[in-house]
């Protein structure tokens, strides 16, 4: 069954979205995504709702090159930040390539790190989307 939200303003009830958002994955999302993750091609990759929002798209992606680790998060976040919709803020999604190190083993590692961006400033509309439109990437 699919669950509604129904938001109160001014006693009147609108309905907003439906939970079971039927969003569907293009097939790109998981080829960059298995680039990322196998062979370490990109840094990041950053999705995004289609304009129609019935699927999840490839917004953009990083190589994975030389350029420091702190030039690369900051060019990350900067993307998730100035992401927009209709020149207003909105949500995205991202899996980040994070490279660490271990002071006991004294190795360096990494971890696929998954980020569901959603801005103050978003709609909630958008918000709410995103949030029930996460489970199709899994």
């Amino acid at each position: 069954k699919d669950l509604v939200i129904f938001y109160r303003s001014s006693k009147k009830l609108f309905y907003i979205l439906k939970m079971a958002s039927g969003v569907s994955v293009d097939n790109e999302c998981e080829t960059q995504f298995n680039e990322l993750k196998m062979k370490h091609k990109h840094k990041y990759v950053i999705f995004k709702l289609s304009d129609d929002s019935k699927k999840i798209e490839v917004d953009c992606v990083s190589s994975h090159d030389k350029e420091g680790t702190d030039t690369k998060y900051n060019e990350f976040v900067g993307k998730l930040r100035g992401a927009k919709k209709d020149d207003k803020p909105d949500c995205r999604y991202a899996a980040y390539d994070f490279e660490y190190f271990d002071d006991k083993t004294k190795n360096t590692g990494n971890k696929i790190v998954f980020v569901t961006w959603a801005p103050d400033t978003a709609s909630i509309k958008q918000k709410m989307l995103y949030t029930s439109s996460k489970k199709a990437l899994e």
